[in-house]
């Protein structure tokens, strides 16, 4: 329609439709004016019949939006039947998450009151609910719009699947809206009973939770305690115990009955009560669940009350030990310094300066050791009568269960675990503990013992000190004998020193071979028999008590072992060195007589050398004389050569001199030549280089020429282009109005053979 306002009417006078003339078809008047006609008369048909395609189009459309409108209601429903459905799914099957239990409320077994157990269901529950009303809200505003989908559906050329479909979403958000409430308000329901039944299983857990504390509390107290193991540490000293904390306060058996009383109360009112209200409502199998765990928490309750009494057995058992551990250990520091007394008496034995000093400690030594063994002996003999055990043959309180060792920790004890039967655990077992102070006891006993043998080797070794004293001293003189013989010694060798080079040394050294030897002789015999009794010693000393044990087997037998063999090493090198000072003597005896024999032949020697050299001494003065009469001749000679050689050398620098100017001149012609020759290669080269700018500069002018030439060719090969466009332009817009001048003569709107080529001749 557009397109036609546009256009207008070609047959109205202020029309711009073409209308060409030409002197050769006098007829074009006529044709232009029938072909403006038809053209006119096709435009008025088209315009009606376009009129009635945008009335039938108007309806159609109004009709689609119709079936639109329906549409949006179908796919609201089936948007609100798909938020039906999803909660249907998660009130029926749960919700998946990652980190929860998203599963529906299942309330026929004890998983329910987990803690985690349908914790993510329950806590997206509300919103879910919310979501369900929101949404039944808007269904409930879809539905008005029903029944005027219904009214459009009901019109004729409705496809029958499109309506059969749309009825059915219809009934499917009915359905699943009815569905939903249903199960909302029964997950509301189960919810809330689920919340009754958590709250007195959470009651449930607070008294197992004091119970399991106060039982707990029992077992740390029994652990702290309980008496420890002693035995086994060797001589180190213990670790004291970190002090005991507990989040109980340390109470008496009566107030721990007490308390327990309490609880009980508290479980009767607290659980038994709400339990025996809810027992029709619940599952079977749950109530039945909740019934065993208040079972257990009283049978729980009795434990607690067997660990009491058994709490204060252990205390008493520890208390006798840890006496029976004090006067253990007062006798180990009684034993203790006993054996320091004697390590005392043994170093001040040793250190002593003069024999005769007074050795009392030894006998109040001796008067303690034999005390203290009577009091050890008799604590040994009754340590079996004093210490009382806590085991179940020997636990004699009335209506005790069975006591077993467990380990303990919060898995132990749960709701739901059958403690019917009363049995109570304990951290440890009390055999295992029986025989811990059994051990202990007979630990105590043993290390008393083998204290008593400890200080029974002090007793050997003070014995064994004193024959080491008597030793040192015997020794002592011994090496103090051979000190002075080899003090001596070394004064024989001094005295041979200063007899070395005197006039009478064959003399002295015959005096002094003869004192040495009388000198050695005498104490050789005296230091040899002076060992006898000091192996004697040590014999006595090998097979003492004692004389064996690694703590003074070094200090006192072997050190004095190796001091009498450093004494007799001693004595060796001191017979050595008397032998090697004798053997001195007798080599400066040797010597002397050697030196004696070498002056007088050497005196020989000196005459004889005296009488070659003056007799060499004429000869040379002779040869002196004659070598200097040569000498005059040559060096007259000498000087007639050198002259010679000057006049020479004169000569030949003249002729050097010379030739260098010769030389010099032609280098000078050289630099002149070829300075004139650079010249001209300078003057050609200038030459060569205009011609080359001048070819240059022509060839750049021809090139531009031509460039100019270029572009006039393409300019006018480009407007010869364009003209010849423009005239077929000019061709195509006659032929196309030709065309339609054509069209518009023959009603067919065919045009003929023969018009056409008329056309084109025109």
């Amino acid at each position: 329609m557009k397109r036609f306002h546009l256009r207008g009417n070609p047959a109205a006078s202020t029309s711009g439709f073409p209308r060409p003339v030409h002197p050769l078809f006098p007829d074009q008047h006529s044709v232009n004016a029938s072909l403006a006609q038809a053209l006119s008369s096709e435009i008025g048909t088209a315009m009606i019949s376009a009129k009635k395609v945008e009335i039938a189009a108007k309806e159609y459309r109004d009709a689609c939006d119709s079936i639109r409108r329906v549409e949006d209601i179908s796919q609201d429903a089936s948007g609100l039947s798909a938020s039906f459905a999803s909660i249907i799914d998660r009130l029926e099957n749960g919700v998946t998450f990652s980190h929860g239990d998203g599963s529906p409320l299942d309330l026929s077994t004890e998983k329910c009151l987990e803690p985690a157990s349908h914790s993510v269901f329950l806590a997206l529950l509300p919103s879910t609910l919310e979501e369900l009303d929101t949404t039944s809200v808007k269904a409930d505003q879809l539905s008005r719009n029903v029944h005027a989908a219904h009214l459009i559906l009901g019109r004729p050329g409705i496809d029958p699947s499109f309506k059969a479909k749309v009825v059915a979403e219809f009934k499917r958000l009915t359905a699943n809206r009815e569905r939903a409430r249903a199960l909302g308000n029964e997950a509301h329901i189960r919810a809330s009973r689920l919340r009754e039944v958590k709250k007195v299983w959470s009651i449930m857990g607070e008294h197992l939770k004091e119970l399991e504390g106060i039982r707990r509390h029992l077992g740390d107290a029994m652990e702290t305690h309980r008496w420890r193991q002693q035995s086994g540490s060797g001589d180190k000293p213990l670790t004291p115990e970190s002090p005991f904390v507990s989040q109980f306060p340390t109470a008496a058996s009566s107030d721990l009955a007490t308390q327990l009383d309490h609880i009980q109360e508290r479980l009767v009112q607290d659980i038994e009560s709400p339990l025996s209200a809810m027992s029709s409502s619940l599952e079977p199998s749950l109530n039945e669940w909740l019934t065993r765990s208040f079972r257990g928490l009283t049978g729980l309750l009795g434990v607690v009350r067997q660990m009491t009494r058994l709490l204060e057995t252990i205390k008493r058992q520890a208390e006798v030990m840890g006496t029976v551990r004090c006067e253990f250990e007062d006798f180990q520091i009684r034993i203790e310094d006993t054996k320091l007394g004697f390590d005392s008496a043994i170093q001040q034995v040793l250190h002593a300066n003069l024999p005769q000093e007074p050795l009392s400690p030894d006998i109040d030594l001796q008067v303690a050791t034999t005390d203290l063994r009577k009091l050890v002996q008799t604590f040994i003999d009754n340590l079996s009568q004093r210490v009382p055990f806590v085991s179940q043959r020997d636990l004699r309180v009335q209506g005790d269960g069975t006591f077993v060792k467990r380990r303990f920790s919060s898995q132990d004890l749960k709701l739901g675990a059958s403690l019917e039967q009363v049995t109570v655990e304990v951290p440890f077992d009390l055999s295992s503990l029986d025989d811990t102070v059994r051990g202990d006891s007979n630990s105590y006993a043993m290390r008393l013992a083998g204290e008593l043998e400890r200080m029974d080797q002090k007793v050997n070794h003070f014995h064994l000190a004193q024959m080491v004293k008597e030793m040192d001293l015997a020794l002592s003189s011994t090496v103090d004998g051979i000190d002075l013989a080899a003090e001596k010694l070394a004064s024989f060798r001094a005295s041979l020193s200063a007899i070395v080079e005197r006039d009478d040394e064959m003399e002295r050294l015959q005096s002094l071979s003869t004192a040495l030897g009388d000198f050695s002789q005498e104490q050789r015999a005296t230091i040899r028999r002076s060992f006898s009794p000091l192996r004697e010693r040590l014999r006595h000393m090998d097979s003492a008590p004692g004389a064996h044990d690694a703590a003074v087997r070094e200090i006192m037998y072997l050190s004095r072992v190796r001091a009498v063999d450093d004494a007799e090493l001693k004595f060796t090198v001191w017979n050595a060195d008397v032998e090697t000072l004798r053997n001195l003597i007798s080599d400066a005896q040797s010597l002397h007589a050697q030196r004696l024999e070498q002056e007088r032949l050497a005196e020989e020697l000196r005459v004889k050398a005296e009488m070659e050299r003056l007799a060499e001494e004429e000869r040379s003065r002779r040869e002196q004389e004659q070598l200097e009469a040569e000498r005059v001749a040559e060096e007259q000679q000498v000087q007639m050569e050198k002259d010679r050689q000057t006049a020479k050398e004169v000569e030949r620098l003249t002729l050097e001199q010379q030739r260098l100017e010769a030389e010099e001149k032609m280098r000078v012609e050289d630099r002149v030549a070829e300075e004139r020759r650079l010249q001209d290669e300078q003057e050609s080269t200038a030459i060569e280089e205009a011609r080359k700018q001048k070819y240059e500069r022509e060839r750049q002018e021809e090139g531009q020429r031509l460039r100019e030439e270029e572009e006039l060719r393409l300019q006018a090969e480009i407007e010869r282009q364009e003209k010849s466009k423009r005239e077929q332009e000019q061709l195509v817009t006659a032929e196309n109005v030709l065309r339609d001048t054509s069209l518009n003569g023959d009603p067919t709107g065919s045009p003929t053979r023969d018009t056409v080529g008329e056309t084109h001749e025109g």
